[in-house]
């Protein structure tokens, strides 16, 4: 008996308001269903590395070390870049921001690197890595990221 006589003396306003929360969840879930789907089934690559190469296999400290690294950009999505120098001469971040490339970029990077002395004399490897962003889901699940192969080149010691 009490819900009938609550119905019978219903505001309008409320009415209307339990009318619109019903149709927005009534397209708005479906709508959220599906864009989460889409985004777990969005798992295409966004960029390739070749094989890169160094214009000299040995350096020193203070020296500028030249890497070629062949690179093809396939989505445009926003990501964040760091080049490591790595390996038995320790480990050494050359260099880290957002990237800069643009979709459909087919071609060879040539980045200058200063070989720093905190470095040990030894074989050492440059590698890009990369990690980016193409929906929300990829900032929680780093399902996109990436490495570069490693660049092979050797530090000299202080030799008479």
């Amino acid at each position: 008996m009490t819900t009938r006589a609550w119905w019978e003396r219903r505001c309008g306003l409320c009415t209307h308001l339990a009318a619109l929360f019903g149709l927005f969840c009534l397209f708005s879930v479906p709508w959220c269903i599906w864009l989460w789907y889409g985004w777990m089934n969005d798992t295409a690559p966004v960029v390739e590395y070749g094989p890169g190469s160094v214009d000299q296999a040995h350096v020193r400290h203070g020296d500028t070390l030249t890497v070629f690294q062949p690179v093809k950009k396939l989505r445009e999505c926003d990501g964040v870049i760091r080049r490591v120098i790595t390996g038995a001469c320790g480990h050494y971040v050359v260099w880290e921001g957002p990237s800069s490339l643009v979709k459909d970029f087919a071609g060879r990077l040539v980045l200058p690197v200063r070989i720093p002395f905190e470095l040990l004399p030894g074989q050492c490897q440059f590698k890009i890595h990369a990690r980016y962003y193409c929906n929300p889901l990829d900032r929680f699940l780093e399902r996109q990221v990436y490495e570069s192969p490693a660049v092979e080149f050797t530090v000299k010691g202080i030799e008479p």
